[in-house]
């Protein structure tokens, strides 16, 4: 299980220390949100207190790049619910230039070691680079918006395996992505669950995560006055038995962090069971007390020391054991005298206030066919059972299917746009091959 962060980044809080908030701005098409724009946004965040993300029209990116693959408003919510982003600016022009960072108080911009080129060939950034409000981040290798449109139009599954034809450019090009824990933690450090969080768990591929999948997770945030939604992703065999075809587009490694940068998604289980199970339910009791271990400990081992008990005895055989599992009926005996031991009165009512049960309350599924696991049962019987199932309509009708249906329907369209980026890129890299020899 993965355990996410709040919407913020790395830097300093706003308006706190005593210093003047850094603002950061970063701008792009941001069309099929993946892991790799999200890494962007994080590292962006990083760099300074409040992160402002212009996002292009529909009009400006067809001008130079081609069709986007989905609508300019479904790109500005995609957009605003990355966890690292503080704003928006809708409609930002394809050329970034000092103007636009003053207009939004930026003290300068952030953009991936890629190049982005205007219809003309020409470097977007060149403006605000020449003026020092420039700063550069590392692109996320292993994926790109074009590579994820081709995955569709090929329908292989090479990518299942990370095995796939690679393009010529460095940038357009893909190479192998390799999921490591260090990304994990950078894009899943955070919070556990707490007192009076209402723990929801919902469930499935999430593929090529969308606006559709934004929707579904904002209502079912909006269930609970302090959600802890933990999204269970299913493993890529998995979903290729219930979807067909070659799905999942994304493998389960890029789909984690996909969801995790989800600003709803607080934990994510890699490679959950298909079936929301008893033990599956029962998996996630947790207690907020077990964060208080050794705090906890050494005031219970103070207590029986001060009415008489061995000094020195430890209480890691039973205290711990009974706080880690939640049994707080065992501890209210324990501390009121009826075990035979003796503890002062406040302690009671310390851990009263600590060791607070928490567990699944809700399950949630949306509006989309629930396909019977492999033994044809319903995947859901168990929640049902017990009352805590709901489905939930998100208003939105979008599906990976349809997604996929857009890329085929223009299909022509979409690989003269995968060509035409790629040999614009390979002219400016044959020129800078020129002009280091030249240097030499």
């Amino acid at each position: 299980m993965l355990r996410n962060g709040a919407a913020g980044g790395g830097g300093a809080a706003a308006g706190g220390g005593g210093h003047r908030p850094v603002r950061v701005w970063c701008d792009g098409c941001y069309d099929m949100v993946h892991y790799g724009h999200s890494n962007q946004l994080r590292q962006a965040r990083a760099m300074g207190d409040y992160l402002i993300v212009g996002v292009h029209t529909d009009e400006e990116i067809a001008k130079h790049k081609g069709p986007p693959v989905f609508t300019q408003e479904e790109r500005y919510k995609m957009v605003q619910a990355i966890k690292w982003v503080d704003e928006i600016a809708p409609g930002a022009p394809y050329v970034t230039t000092l103007e636009t960072l003053d207009k939004y108080s930026c003290d300068f911009c952030v953009h991936g070691d890629d190049i982005t080129l205007t219809i003309d060939g020409k470097d977007t950034y060149e403006e605000v680079k020449t003026a020092g409000r420039y700063r550069e981040c590392k692109r996320t290798q292993g994926v790109s918006t074009t590579d994820l449109v081709g995955r569709m139009l090929l329908m292989t599954k090479a990518h299942h395996s990370n095995i796939g034809p690679k393009g010529h450019s460095p940038w357009t090009g893909v190479s192998q992505f390799l999921q490591t824990s260090q990304k994990i933690i950078q894009f899943a450090s955070g919070k556990e669950p707490q007192p009076g969080d209402t723990i929801i768990y919902v469930a499935g591929a999430f593929d090529l995560f969308h606006v559709g999948h934004v929707d579904f997770l904002e209502k079912v945030h909006q269930l609970a006055e302090k959600p802890y939604i933990i999204a269970g992703l299913h493993f890529d065999q998995e979903v290729n038995r219930y979807k067909g075809k070659n799905y999942p587009i994304m493998n389960i490694h890029e789909r984690t962090l996909s969801v995790l940068a989800c600003r709803y998604v607080s934990e994510v289980v890699i490679g959950a069971p298909y079936a929301v199970t008893a033990d599956l339910l029962d998996h996630f009791r947790v207690s907020p007390c077990t964060r208080m271990d050794m705090e906890m400990c050494g005031e219970l081992k103070w207590c029986r020391t001060a009415q008489g008990g061995k000094e020195g005895v430890s209480c890691s055989h039973w205290d711990c054991q009974a706080v880690q599992e939640g049994a707080f009926a065992g501890l209210q005996a324990l501390l009121s005298g009826s075990s035979g031991r003796k503890c002062p009165c406040h302690l009671l009512d310390l851990i009263s206030d600590f060791c607070v049960l928490l567990q699944v309350t809700l399950v949630c599924h949306g509006m989309t066919e629930v396909v019977p696991d492999k033994d044809g049962s319903d995947p859901y019987e168990e929640p049902k059972q017990r009352g805590i199932f709901q489905l939930v309509d998100s208003g939105s009708n979008l599906t990976t299917d349809l997604i996929v249906q857009r890329i085929i329907k223009n299909r022509l369209e979409f690989e003269a746009r995968n060509q035409k980026k790629e040999a614009k890129e390979l002219a400016v890299l044959e020129a800078m091959r020129r002009l280091e020899q030249e240097k030499q």
